[in-house]
C-alpha cells in the first residue's frame, strides 16, 4: 500500500492521519508542503495519528523531524499517537522516542496542544 494522509484543521491544530507506508521522502512531499504552509498560516500544533501507517523508515523519520522543527520554531508543538510496535521500535532504535511527544490516543494528544 502506498502512502496517503488525511489532514483536518481545528483552530491552530492540524490533525494528520497517516496511511500506508513511507519509504521515500518524495512520497510525503505533498503532506510536508501542506502542513508546512499551514504552520506558516498559524496552525502551529500538529497531532499525528499513526493507526493506519503500516511501515515507516528513516525517510519518514526525516519528514517528522522536519515538521517538528518547523512547528517548534513557530512556537507550536507536535504529538504522535497510535504508534505500532514497528514504528515505536524505529524511534527507540534511532533514539528519537524522547524527542517526540508520544501518547496513547487523540484525547491525550489534544490535552498537550491545548
Amino acid at each position: 500500500m502506498s502512502f496517503s494522509y488525511d489532514l483536518k484543521t481545528e483552530g491552530n491544530v492540524q490533525l494528520v492521519s497517516l496511511k500506508g507506508r513511507i519509504l521515500d521522502r518524495s512520497e510525503a512531499d505533498k503532506m510536508l508542503a501542506e502542513t508546512s504552509k499551514n504552520i506558516d498560516d498559524g496552525k502551529t500544533d500538529l497531532i499525528f495519528n499513526f493507526e493506519e501507517l503500516d511501515y515507516m523508515n528513516s525517510a519518514g523519520l526525516n519528514v517528522l523531524i522536519t515538521l517538528l522543527t518547523k512547528s517548534r520554531n513557530s512556537y507550536g508543538d507536535m504529538v504522535l499517537y497510535n504508534l505500532s510496535d514497528k514504528v515505536m521500535n524505529l524511534l527507540v532504535t534511532s533514539k528519537l522516542q524522547n524527542i517526540f511527544k508520544i501518547v496513547e490516543n487523540e484525547d491525550a494528544a489534544r490535552e498537550i496542544v491545548k
